[in-house]
């Protein structure tokens, strides 16, 4: 699990990291195992502990999650069987759990599937089809201060993330109700998102529900915060294929002129207001008093699902910067980074302010690199694995399935890569020119993929792909210049 000291696994934490690591490496069948350890970690009610335990532990968990939790498994799903097409796993049984961590009685993956859409949908906000907020989301600075909150706020993060879970389970489970289900709420997300939290070209970061009506927060127009543009809605719902070609760029924009530092993307465009400790919105943001992690808003897991939407959206000449700027190695491309370990991921990038009210009042000398900048924690549960998933899924454009490869590689400049396909050991050229793929000097036939923002590249099948393959092959991919 990347924090191998643990002894607990955090629900969203293991359904992105290792999930993600295994998936891009080829390890179907560690990945499936993992999928049924994660389920069986279900409440009855059909929603996820924030995290859970083993062994002689493993009545040991929490009790209740933030609001997007219970999506990440689902995601976890729709991305294995979209890699397997392995719907045999839908019919594995395995238990349901009580909150006093005892078990309950079996059912199909498939009826786990169904109880947890049950929850989400029993939790929308009144008049939405949106998730209620609960305990939060992905942002754990963020929790709700009040009752009030957790009932009527919604995280458009949250919804985009359901989004493009739904979709792609939609497309991925054979033909059901279930699936029908999956593909109307999708739609009706989509509109909704589109009408309700998308105001002036700007995402909201929250809707929060008043009489009916839907009052937008952190966002340009709210004056009830200090913060104005949040990252994560930005760069999921391009990662989700939720905002049209315009909303993206414009999404991008924001990102440079208003989240963009010299250490990575933020979280926010400001730090949450600090009182002494005093919570008026959010506890952790308005009440911690080291500003670090989440609170110091560049969290590299963040900056690395911007890269993710960054290959999304074709933009190829930020995505290598914008490795660069996470890469313990390189840090001379940070110019004001504080000497550091350089052998190992860290989970933030902290601004060297002696507390918050400090950090409140000179912000913005972060944005020109006039403070320095810290490393955060060390080795941490999902960072490490969705890092390598960009690299080779979405950077390389490498995605291996089942009985089929994908090759959608957003490189920059020639490069050469080794990687193992099918079993077989591959050296893998990537050039620009008129597009093309040959293996073994064979040109390979494809299904061109679909991607709303760029040209997308080609699916080919594993008959294709053993067609021409040797025990050691040489494959070139040539992409548009």
């Amino acid at each position: 699990l990347e924090q191998y000291g643990g002894a607990a696994w955090g629900t969203r934490d293991v359904s992105q990291g290792p999930m993600e690591f295994l998936l891009a490496t080829g390890h179907f069948e560690e990945a499936r195992k993992l999928l049924l350890v994660i389920f069986s970690h279900q409440f009855k009610d059909g929603d996820w502990p924030q995290w859970f335990m083993f062994d002689e532990y493993e009545g040991i968990q929490q009790e209740d999650s933030h609001g997007d939790v219970i999506v990440w498994p689902l995601k976890a799903l729709s991305d294995y069987l979209a890699r397997t097409e392995d719907v045999t796993c839908l019919d594995e049984i395995i238990p349901f759990r009580y909150r006093d961590g005892k078990t309950e009685a079996e059912a199909s993956l498939y009826s786990h599937v169904e109880r947890a859409l049950g929850f989400i949908e029993d939790h929308f906000v009144e008049g939405s089809v949106f998730s209620a907020y609960g305990g939060g989301d992905w942002d754990d600075t963020l929790q709700p201060a009040d009752e009030d909150l957790k009932r009527h706020l919604i995280s458009s993060w949250t919804v985009t993330l359901t989004y493009q879970t739904f979709r792609q389970l939609h497309e991925q489970l054979p033909a059901s109700h279930l699936a029908d289900r999956l593909g109307e709420l999708s739609q009706a997300i989509r509109k909704q998102f589109t009408d309700e939290m998308i105001r002036d070209g700007v995402i909201a970061g929250f809707l929060k529900e008043v009489d009916g009506r839907f009052e937008a927060m952190l966002h340009p127009s709210d004056e009830t915060l200090p913060m104005r543009y949040r990252l994560l809605p930005m760069t999921r719902s391009v990662i989700a294929e939720l905002v049209d070609q315009d909303q993206m760029t414009r999404n991008f924009d924001l990102i440079a002129t208003h989240l963009t530092f010299p250490d990575g993307v933020r979280l926010m465009n400001r730090p949450a207001e600090y009182q002494g400790g005093v919570s008026r919105h959010f506890m952790r943001a308005e009440q911690a008093a080291n500003f670090g992690r989440e609170i110091g808003l560049q969290y590299v897991h963040a900056h690395i699902r911007y890269i993710e939407a960054l290959a999304k959206a074709g933009l190829r000449e930020k995505i290598r910067p914008a490795f660069n700027m996470i890469n313990p190695v390189r840090m001379d491309e940070v110019k004001n980074a504080a000497p550091r370990q350089r052998n190992a991921y860290f989970s933030s990038s902290d601004g060297d302010f002696a507390d918050r009210y400090t950090a409140e009042a000179q912000f913005n000398r972060l944005k020109d690199g006039a403070v320095p900048v810290k490393a955060g924690w060390r080795i941490y549960s999902s960072g490490p694995g969705i890092w390598f998933n960009q690299l080779v899924s979405n950077y390389l454009g490498i995605r291996l399935g089942t009985n089929h490869v994908e090759f959608d590689p957003i490189v920059d400049a020639d490069t050469y890569v080794k990687i193992r396909l099918f079993g077989a050991e591959t050296m893998v050229q990537f050039r620009t020119g008129e597009p093309s793929i040959t293996l073994n000097g064979q040109k390979l036939n494809g299904h061109t993929l679909t991607n709303p923002y760029r040209e997308a590249g080609q699916r080919v099948e594993k008959d294709e792909f053993l067609r021409y393959a040797k025990e050691k092959n040489e494959l070139v991919i040539t992409v548009k210049g």
